[in-house]
């Protein structure tokens, strides 16, 4: 499901992804609301949602779809490397965080991973955690660890994969062609 509240965006994305064959997209939304119902109905492998809307955000979304239907995977579309955008995307249980500016290319390896279950963070947005977590740790005291909330635990561990380390984790993912299946049902 492609969901922007901007028309000439939304239509774009669905002029790219009726060139690519390996993507269906199932359904389209202009707002939070109307992406959380068409959601309901399709049951899409992903979503791909802008983080503002006109009626919640695109967190808010990725939290309602998430909890319904939790094999659904969400790609949040944004404009802006927030780092803490990116940090409540991924409490959210946003697969992907992707800024606009990408080529298209990079969008769809970010579709491709998110349906294959793993992350893809954007570069810059990459870079925007990195700072915020350095600044974070240079605020406490020199070489004192730094305390962590039993939620930032939850999600730094939710975020480690099984095997090897977070900056494995978040090495960033070659476009490698289409996806192994056969069709992605894009909501």
């Amino acid at each position: 499901m492609v969901v922007d509240d901007h028309v000439v965006m939304r239509r774009g994305l669905l002029d790219f992804f009726a060139t690519v064959p390996t993507v269906e997209v199932v359904a389209e939304a202009d707002c939070g609301t109307g992406a959380v119902n068409a959601a309901r109905q399709t049951v899409p492998n992903a979503v791909l949602c802008d983080l503002r809307l006109p009626d919640m955000t695109g967190i808010e979304v990725c939290q309602q779809i998430r909890a319904e239907l939790p094999d659904t995977r969400v790609i949040l579309l944004t404009a802006f490397a927030d780092a803490e955008a990116a940090i409540a995307a991924a409490v959210a249980g946003a697969s992907s965080f992707v800024l606009k500016v990408r080529q298209p290319e990079e969008l769809l390896a970010a579709i491709e991973a998110a349906v294959e279950n793993e992350c893809w963070f954007d570069r810059a947005v990459i870079r925007s955690l990195m700072d915020f977590i350095q600044r974070a740790a240079s605020s406490g005291i020199a070489g004192a660890p730094l305390e962590l909330s039993d939620r930032e635990r939850a999600v730094i561990s939710a975020l480690q994969p099984p095997h090897g380390s977070l900056s494995e984790l978040l090495s960033f993912r070659e476009y490698k062609g289409p996806a192994r299946h056969d069709r992605t049902t894009l909501l």
